[in-house]
Formats: structure tokens, sequence, C-alpha cells
């Protein structure tokens, strides 16, 4: 009897100076779990549903926040769109120095008239407040380093259509730069976010790392947003179409009209600001809104 009592406290000791080694080693997994995550870039699944509806819906909310501020983007845009239609930019061949100029300096000016619409959204979209237009947000750092990584991603946009499509090479290379090109922004949407938020502590580097194993994720939830709103953008075009009405240019049958590709146009741009919103909306659910602006300002 006592020696079986001996031995059962003996058991119980023994399990009792275990249990901090369990729980030494249960922190160590918790630290190096953590450690691996955070340097290997290994993050939640997205949910590529949940956002893409969450993107449709802060869409709809930022046009209607602001309704005054997308028709004065969106008439200040309309003469550059009705010169680059009724130039023909989008069909002729950009190999030329000077198309290529006029092509890219147009898109260029888009942009700039575009970039405050695009910070203010993916700020709204991440922190979830409703951010106003001013002088502030305009002449900001942020807007102006958000706008040097939007700049590149044109220029590159630009060199691409400005290569001849005539040949096999030709069109191989420029299919394949597309799809580099996609591949890239994709993987480095956190920072472009990040930019438009004035965090300068995430790079193309931790971007890329943790986007990992969601490529096609992040795409999806660029691409469907914006074939949405294109599907609500084209819906009088469709319905023209389907009543009859001929939409296409008298001089040249096989083009629209240019009223058709200005809208066409407008369309597109509203299209890329949706693409913003699903960044944001990526960047929300992978870094998590900010308590503050980072770095103490935007």
């Amino acid at each position: 009897m006592l020696r079986a009592l001996g031995s059962k406290r003996c058991s119980n000791t023994s399990l009792e100076k275990t249990k901090p080694t369990a729980r030494g080693c249960i922190f160590v997994r918790c630290v190096l779990f953590t450690f691996l995550r955070n340097g290997m870039g290994v993050s939640v699944k997205i949910p590529v549903l949940s956002v893409v509806r969450r993107a449709c819906r802060n869409t709809l909310r930022f046009a209607t926040r602001h309704p005054a501020l997308l028709l004065t983007t969106l008439a200040l845009s309309m003469p550059f769109e009705i010169v680059r239609s009724a130039w023909g930019l989008d069909e002729i061949d950009r190999s030329s120095a000077s198309a290529f100029g006029m092509s890219w300096l147009l898109s260029a000016i888009l942009l700039v008239i575009w970039l405050p619409v695009f910070v203010m959204a993916v700020r709204e979209t991440v922190c979830s407040e409703i951010v106003s237009l001013s002088p502030r947000l305009i002449l900001s750092v942020s807007t102006y380093r958000y706008g040097l990584c939007a700049f590149a991603v044109l220029l590159i946009s630009e060199l691409l259509a400005a290569i001849p499509t005539g040949s096999f090479a030709g069109a191989s290379f420029v299919f394949v730069g597309s799809i580099a090109l996609c591949f890239i922004i994709v993987r480095t949407t956190l920072t472009c976010s990040a930019l438009a938020l004035g965090r300068l502590d995430l790079g193309l580097v931790q971007s890329y790392r943790r986007t990992a194993g969601q490529t096609l994720r992040v795409s999806a939830v660029a691409i469907l947003p914006m074939i949405i709103v294109g599907l609500i953008g084209f819906a009088p075009i469709i319905v023209a179409v389907l009543a009859g009405f001929d939409l296409a240019d008298p001089e040249n049958a096989k083009e629209p009209a240019l009223p058709t590709r200005v809208g066409l146009g407008v369309v597109s741009q509203v299209m890329a600001l949706s693409i913003v919103i699903a960044g944001g909306e990526v960047y929300r659910l992978i870094e998590g809104a900010p308590a503050e602006p980072q770095n103490g300002r935007y």
C-alpha cells in the first residue's frame, strides 16, 4: 500500500514538473509560427466572394458620398478622352515617337486628374472613415509617392502598347510582358495601398511575401468588381445595341462612333477606381485597419 502511494506521488510530481516544459514548448511553437508567418509571407486566405462584395459596396458608397467630386472629375477628364478618341490613339500604331508621346501625355494627364480620387478611395476603404478632398491631400507626400507608383505602371503599359505585334516575336513579347506586369501589380498591391496611407515600412519585397500563395485570389478580387462596374457602366450601350441603334462611326463602320468611344473611356476610369478600392480591401484584410495614420500623418 505504501509503495503504491509512493509511486503514485512520484508520478504526480513528475507530471507537475513536465507542465512548465510543455508550456515552454507551446510558447516556442507560437513564437516560431509568428516568425514564419511574418517573415515567410504566410497569411490568411482571402475570402474572394466576401471581399468582392465589400469592394462593390464600397465603390457604390464612395460614389454616393462624393457625387459632386466624381462628376467634376469626369467632366475634367472628358476633353482628354475626346481627344484620345478623336485621334484614335487606342487603335493606331504607337511605335512612332509622336504617337507614343501623345498617348503617354494624355494618359498621364488623366492619371493626374484621378489621382486624388484614388488616394481618397484607398483611405476611406482601409480606415472606414469619410475623407474629404483638400489642398493638403492633393499636395501631400503620400499622394506624390502613390502617383509615382501609378506612373511607373502607366509607363510600362504604354511601352508594351507601343511594341508592334505584327510578328510572332513581338506579339509573344507583349503577351508575356503583360502577364508579368499584371503579376507584379497583384503581388505589390499592398505597397501601393500603404503609400496612399503614408506608410513607408511596407516595401515591394514585403508585399510580395505577404501575398504569397494568393495571386489568383487577389487577381479575382481585382477583376470581378471591375467586371461588375463595367457591366453597369456599359448597360446603356448594350441596351442601345439590342434596341437596334447604330453606334458605328459613319466614316468607318468597323469602329464605334465618337460618343461611344468617349463613353467607353469614361467607364474605364470608373473601373480603375473599383480596382483601387479592391486593393484597399485586400490591404485591410491582410494588414488590418490602422488605429491612426501611419507616421503620424498622411
